[in-house]
């Protein structure tokens, strides 16, 4: 089977907060995970939230802060979503074009898509006492969709060849040996995954400083992959993409899974003084898992010799993993003034967690498999986030200003070649799973306060890649 058909299985959806399950199939990369906590007032406030959690939105963010209420609320809030992603559509790299065909353009061109969600993001309904609270609630972790297709750049392959006898780096393709030429070839994608949860939330009050809170959640996943890819071989390597189906598929990935897992969050809050409140939380990340399937097309080599008939699955993994990053957060809050609210938070995401159970879905020869696997990285996140908030007085009713700012470092699954120059020992694999950029959100809100029953926030979140956009009301009974 050749390697470099699967590697046209990715483009990669490049966003912001975005993960990938744990194979190298990597249009899985642009699954969109909101790690903003829930509220259009945690949202305008850069999601420094964790040391306020001082409404009904703490039975998920930090449940500790539920003991902050001291009568019962109703939250319902709705999001709008607005990704931009890019794939990697034309050009050469790792060498100049070679001025055949269409392989004119130096340098790699990216295609961008835009695509939208929305939907009732957030809902909780919170009980206190005296010394102990019960929250219960319903949250949408993710929910994204696009439909995608590029054409397949260029790039400089020379040395070994699949087909050696054994298989050597950068592992070309037999085709290739004359000019050193190869190609990604063309692909039409879309993806869906939704997953959403719902939970029980309970706070003690330990002292009149210290509260502790647990959170139990059952998630529900849906995901709805499909991948088809079109030859690009021999005469055909360097003309316009051909996407006739079915006479020039090559092959057609799925990725589909309906899955269900139980996981919990945990918060601290310590109030140091009447103005100043540290909090911790963590949230941990469900684990799912879905079916991976391939299969051949009429235009695969199998097929066109005779050995493989159209449909035949040569990929299928019925267990393949989907591990949602763990999340540690630990804040501050200050009130220099009683009008006035300045909160701090640095997040740990665990995204390395994505690749701990790394899976070869393209089913590379022992040597390739080998040469690649070690050489994909993906790190940890260090987020950083702050919040203001400023309240007014306004015709009897409070008026809430707030604003933020919180930092994303790139955290995408990248491959690491030993040469960036050519990509070796897999230029394929540098092509398609390069390092991302970091991403830098600036939020702004608005809240007012109607009656001692009525508050109602709106807030908007914008970075290069994703726009957020959340409209929330809390009832106080």
């Amino acid at each position: 089977m050749d390697l470099r058909i699967i590697c046209a299985l990715a483009s990669g959806l490049l966003l912001v907060s975005s993960a990938s399950a744990q194979n190298l199939n990597d249009i899985n990369a642009g699954i969109q995970f909101d790690f903003s906590l829930p509220g259009a007032r945690s949202l305008a406030m850069g999601g420094a939230f964790v040391a306020l959690a001082d409404d009904a939105t703490a039975a998920y963010s930090n449940p500790a802060g539920l003991v902050v209420l001291n009568r019962p609320e109703l939250s319902v809030e709705g999001r709008g979503w607005g990704f931009q992603n890019f794939t990697p559509d034309v050009g050469h790299v790792f060498g100049g074009p070679s001025n055949l065909g269409v392989d004119t353009i130096a340098g790699l061109i990216d295609r961008g898509f835009d695509t939208d969600a929305a939907g009732v993001s957030f809902l909780s309904f919170v009980y206190p006492s005296e010394r102990w609270s019960l929250g219960v609630f319903r949250h949408e972790l993710s929910r994204f969709n696009t439909n995608r297709e590029f054409q397949g750049p260029f790039f400089d392959c020379r040395g070994g060849y699949r087909d050696d006898v054994p298989p050597r780096a950068p592992f070309c393709g037999e085709e290739v040996r004359g000019d050193g030429v190869d190609r990604i070839f063309p692909s039409r994608q879309s993806i869906g995954i939704d997953i959403q949860s719902v939970g029980a939330s309970f706070a003690v009050k330990l002292s009149d400083r210290i509260s502790l809170g647990v959170s139990a959640l059952y998630y529900d996943f849906t995901m709805d992959a499909r991948n088809r890819v079109f030859a690009a071989r021999q005469e055909s390597r360097f003309t316009e993409a051909d996407f006739t189906y079915p006479d020039n598929l090559e092959l057609e990935s799925t990725q589909s899974g309906k899955d269900h897992a139980i996981a919990a969050n945990a918060g601290l809050l310590f109030r140091l003084s009447p103005n100043l409140t540290i909090g911790a939380a963590y949230r941990q990340g469900p684990e799912f898992q879905f079916e991976l399937k391939s299969v051949f097309g009429n235009s695969h080599p199998a097929v066109l010799d005779g050995r493989e008939t159209p449909g035949t699955a040569f990929a299928w993994e019925p267990q393949n993993p989907f591990k949602v990053p763990d999340t540690y957060a630990l804040g501050v809050a200050f009130n220099p003034t009683q009008t006035m609210t300045v909160s701090f938070e640095y997040d740990r995401v665990q995204f390395s967690q994505l690749i701990r159970d790394l899976r070869d879905a393209a089913r590379a020869s022992v040597e390739e498999s080998a040469a690649v696997m070690q050489r994909f990285q993906q790190g940890d996140a260090n987020q950083f986030r702050m919040g203001f908030e400023y309240l007014k007085l306004f015709r009897e009713r409070i008026l809430a200003l707030q604003a933020g700012f919180w930092y994303d470092p790139d955290h995408r699954v990248r491959f690491e070649p030993d040469d960036p120059a050519t990509g070796y020992p897999a230029p394929r694999w540098a092509l398609l799973f390069q390092e991302g950029t970091d991403q830098y959100h600036f939020t702004t809100g608005v809240g007012l306060v109607f009656s001692e029953h009525l508050q109602i926030d709106a807030a908007f979140d914008w970075s290069k890649f994703v726009q957020t956009l959340s409209l929330s009301t809390v009832l106080m009974f």
